[in-house]
């Protein structure tokens, strides 16, 4: 009997527990309070665990990304703020000159057509001469400009690079100080080559004061060329005719182009690497547009755009002092050992030497025959005048 009433304790105290356990799960969601705060301790933080903490790994997470933003933000902007363009002029005691297009350039205003809100533009004046008037000059009038000063006058090549080492710009402007840039062109020019990707450098067209072109488009030198430009005469016999290049009406790919204006991309000069310190004046940049074209880059020409050049006094001056020929013929020489050989160089040379050999003998043999035929003219005179005389007294 004693295990009967057990068993009915039991069983008549079940159902009061469940019933006390459904009162107190009533109360607690009345009350706002979760149902297993009190029966099962370890299970619930398990939930919490499951439900709670993962969510806040993930907010975690979301915070670590979106505080790197700002960091990525401040990279984009340290790369804005670099300037667009890097200008770089190459002078030898153009005061004048450099002044002018110095002016120009700043009246250029190209940085309002570009994409970049930040972009800005450096200049850098390279002075190869003794720079007295040019260094007060530059502090008074453009404290802006980097200035620097190389009294050796190693040659345009190597100033050149001496510049463009120190600059930062995503592409690279070379000037001659006699250029003149009418304003938008810069910007046109960065335009052109950002919608180009391909392209390494391009020139706009040179014109002179009166609206001539006097600085296109090029062809590489070869020997035929040399031969057909220093035995004009000879070469027609045979049929050599000197190249003739036309210049295109619209933007177009070219051999070469000179440096009056020319805006070079920085990735193309870092591949192809800087201008050669072997040319001192002349063919660097025929050189530098051959190895580019060389490795896949394009050369282009934009007759659309139109800069104005002049000649210095001091390049006529140069020109006078026939240093500036010299300088041609070296570069000459070291521009076909480099692409086309030492034997075509001494064929060069040769061509040249002989046309100068025979210019110099024509001219020599034109003055004796003029002075022959002055002293002949002076001793009919003198003849003549005697025979007056003699037939006077007679």
């Amino acid at each position: 009997m004693s295990t009967k009433t057990s068993t009915a304790n039991r069983a008549s105290k079940k159902p009061a527990k469940a019933a006390d356990r459904t009162k107190n799960s009533s109360a607690k969601v009345k009350s706002g309070k979760p149902t297993s705060a009190k029966t099962s301790p370890k299970r619930t933080a398990g939930s919490a665990k499951t439900k709670s903490s993962v969510p806040a790994k993930a907010a975690a997470k979301k915070a670590s990304k979106s505080t790197a933003k700002p960091r990525a933000r401040r990279t984009r902007e340290k790369t804005e703020a670099k300037p667009s363009v890097s200008v770089v002029i190459v002078t030898r005691d153009a005061t004048t000159q450099l002044r002018e297009c110095l002016q120009t350039l700043a009246c250029d205003g190209y940085a309002k057509t570009l994409s970049e809100k930040h972009s800005t533009r450096e200049v850098f004046v390279v002075e190869a001469g003794s720079g007295e008037h040019t260094t007060p000059m530059m502090a008074a009038e453009f404290p802006a400009v980097v200035l620097i000063h190389r009294p050796d006058n190693a040659g345009t090549a190597r100033s050149t690079n001496l510049a463009t080492d120190a600059a930062v710009g995503r592409y690279i402007l070379l000037l001659d100080p006699e250029t003149r840039v009418s304003k938008g062109t810069v910007a046109k020019l960065v335009e052109y080559m950002e919608n180009h990707l391909h392209v390494g450098a391009v020139s706009p067209e040179v014109v002179d004061e009166n609206g001539q072109c006097c600085a296109g488009p090029e062809t590489f030198p070869s020997l035929r060329e040399e031969f057909a430009r220093e035995w004009r005469p000879l070469a027609q016999r045979v049929g050599i005719e000197p190249n003739q290049v036309a210049v295109p009406k619209q933007a177009s790919s070219v051999d070469w182009v000179a440096r009056h204006c020319m805006l070079v991309r920085r990735n193309a000069l870092k591949q192809v690497g800087p201008f050669d310190d072997g040319y001192s004046m002349y063919f660097a940049e025929a050189d530098w547009c051959r190895r580019a074209r060389r490795v896949g880059w394009g050369i282009h020409y934009h007759p659309g755009l139109s800069v104005r050049n002049q000649r210095s006094s001091s390049f006529v001056r140069e020109s006078l002092r026939g240093w500036p020929k010299y300088q041609f013929e070296a570069s000459r020489r070291h521009y076909f050992r480099k692409h086309h050989g030492a034997s075509v160089a001494v064929l060069v040379d040769a061509l040249h030497g002989l046309r100068t050999a025979a210019t110099a003998t024509k001219a020599a043999l034109e003055r004796a025959r003029t002075r022959g035929g002055d002293l002949g003219n002076k001793w009919k005179r003198q003849i003549e005048k005697s025979r007056r005389n003699l037939s006077g007294q007679v």
